[in-house]
C-alpha cells in the first residue's frame, strides 16, 4: 500500500502526465488482431462510437464493450466519451443555481470510456468477498504484503456494521452500491484494474460533468425544464425513496444511464467554499481543474440522489460534498474508512477507463491509494489492530488462487 506522504503537487503532476499507452496499449505497433477491449478498426454502422485521432490508434474508434469481472460471471458494460471542450460550473442567471457553481471556466477532456450504469452491489459485492478471501490466502502464506510489492496490495472492506441499516433503501443486485466512501470506490477501481490490467479509476470532477453534458449548455443535457427530469433520473419525484435498478430510465445521448439521480457518484476532487474561483478564466486541463482532497470531509459527489427533493439538485452542475456526520451511526471506533452509514445510503460511484494511459505505477497510484494520512492510518489500523478488513496482492492470477482455497 503506498504511503499519501508524497508529495501532493508531485503525484498530481505524475497522474495526469500520459506519456503514452499503458498495459493494454504500450507499444505504438499495433496487432489489428489484438486490439485492447473497446478498440475497432473501422466505424460501426450502428451505436455510439469516437473516432482515435492521435496516438497509435489513430484512424480507430472507440467503442462500447461488455467485460466479465475475472474469475466471475458478473459483467459491467463501458460506452465512449468524446473529449473536447466544456464549460463547467452554471452561468449566474441558472434558476436554482449555488454559488459555488461559479465562476464558469472551460476544461479540456481527453477521451475515455464510462460505466455505462453506476456500479451495482452485484458487481461490489465481488469486491466485498475479498476481505474473507485474503485472510483464507494469508493462512495458507498466499498473497502476503511485503515492501516490494506493496504497490499492487489492496484493502478489502470490513463487513457491513449492520445490514439491515445499509439495505434498507434497496438491496437488490442490480441497484447501485451506497453508503461506500470514495477511499472504498477508489480502492475498488484499483482491485479492478489489477485484475483486468486496465486502468480504471473514478473521474475528476471535471470530467464527469464534461461526459453528463454531452456537448450541452442547458442545466440537463435533455434541455432545462424540470418536469422532464422524471424520465432520466430517480429522485424524490419518483424513486420511492430507494435505490432503484439501473438502466430503467432513458439514456443520455452518450449511452449513460442515471447520470443524474439513483445515488450520488464520487469524484476524485475536494470541495472549498469559494467554488471555482482558482479557475475563472482561461482553458484548463483536466489536471489544473483537480482540488486534491486535504482533508476527510468535503470531497464531491455529482448527479444527485434518490432522496433530492428538487429537480434543480440534480442539475449537470449541481455540488454536493460528504461531511463528518455521514458517519454517525457507525458504530465502531475508528470508524470505517470503506463505508460511510444509514446518513447517505445515496453515496456510490460510476468508473471510467481513460483512452490515454499514464505509463507510471505512480500515476495510477494516485488514483487508487492517495489519502490523507487520517484515512490511510484508519484502515491500516483496523486492519492490523481490530481486524477489521484485509488486504492483498492483487493480479490477474488471484481467481486461481481463490478457487484452490475455496
Amino acid at each position: 500500500m503506498m504511503n499519501p506522504s508524497i508529495t501532493l503537487f508531485a503525484l498530481t503532476v505524475c497522474f495526469f502526465c500520459t506519456h503514452g499507452l499503458a498495459q493494454d496499449a504500450a507499444s505504438p505497433a499495433v496487432d489489428e488482431n489484438a486490439l485492447p477491449a473497446g478498440i475497432v478498426n473501422e466505424k460501426p454502422d450502428e451505436g455510439f462510437s469516437v473516432e482515435i485521432t492521435d496516438g497509435p490508434y489513430a484512424g480507430k474508434f472507440m467503442v462500447a464493450y461488455d467485460m466479465a469481472i475475472p474469475g466471475t460471471d458478473v459483467i459491467y458494460k463501458m460506452t465512449p466519451i468524446p473529449g473536447g471542450s466544456t464549460v463547467i460550473g452554471s452561468p449566474d442567471d441558472e434558476e436554482d443555481r449555488n454559488e459555488d457553481e461559479g465562476p464558469q471556466f472551460t476544461v479540456t477532456t481527453e477521451p475515455f470510456w464510462a460505466g455505462v450504469y453506476e456500479v451495482t452491489w452485484r458487481e461490489f459485492e465481488e469486491y466485498m468477498k475479498l476481505e474473507r478471501q485474503f485472510k483464507k490466502l494469508a493462512l495458507e502464506g498466499i498473497r502476503q504484503v511485503t515492501e516490494d510489492n506493496a504497490a499492487d496490495a489492496v484493502t478489502a472492506p470490513s463487513q457491513l456494521y449492520d445490514p439491515e441499516k445499509i439495505f434498507a433503501c434497496g438491496d437488490g443486485l442490480d441497484e447501485p452500491v451506497g453508503s461506500v466512501s470514495q477511499y472504498g470506490a477508489k480502492q475498488y477501481t484499483k482491485w479492478l484494474s489489477l485484475l483486468t490490467e486496465r486502468f480504471y479509476r473514478l473521474p475528476t470532477e471535471a470530467e464527469w460533468e464534461h461526459m453528463a453534458r454531452c456537448g450541452t449548455t442547458t442545466p440537463w443535457y435533455f434541455g432545462d425544464d424540470p418536469d422532464d427530469l422524471i424520465d432520466h433520473g430517480w429522485y424524490f419525484e419518483n424513486g420511492d425513496e430507494v435505490r432503484m435498478d439501473v438502466g430503467q430510465l432513458e439514456a443520455s445521448p452518450w449511452g449513460l444511464y442515471d447520470i443524474y439521480g439513483n445515488v450520488a457518484e464520487w469524484t476524485l476532487d475536494g470541495w472549498v467554499e469559494e467554488g471555482y474561483a482558482r479557475l475563472e478564466g482561461g482553458n484548463h486541463s483536466v489536471e489544473d481543474a483537480l482540488l486534491v482532497p486535504t482533508r476527510v470531509t468535503h470531497r464531491v459527489l455529482r448527479g444527485g440522489c434518490f432522496e433530492n427533493e428538487d429537480a434543480c439538485e440534480l442539475r449537470s452542475s449541481s455540488r454536493v460534498f460528504s461531511e463528518e456526520w455521514w458517519r454517525d451511526d457507525d458504530p465502531n471506533s475508528p470508524r470505517s474508512p470503506w463505508w460511510l452509514t444509514t446518513q447517505a445510503p445515496g453515496a456510490g460511484f460510476r468508473i471510467i477507463r481513460p483512452l490515454n494511459i499514464p505509463e507510471d505505477d505512480a500515476e495510477k497510484l494516485f488514483a487508487w491509494d492517495h489519502d490523507v494520512d487520517e484515512v490511510f492510518n484508519n484502515a491500516m489500523d483496523r486492519m492490523n489492530t481490530h481486524g477489521k478488513g484485509s488486504y492483498g496482492i492483487v493480479d490477474p492470477e488471484l481467481p486461481a488462487d481463490i478457487e484452490k482455497i475455496d
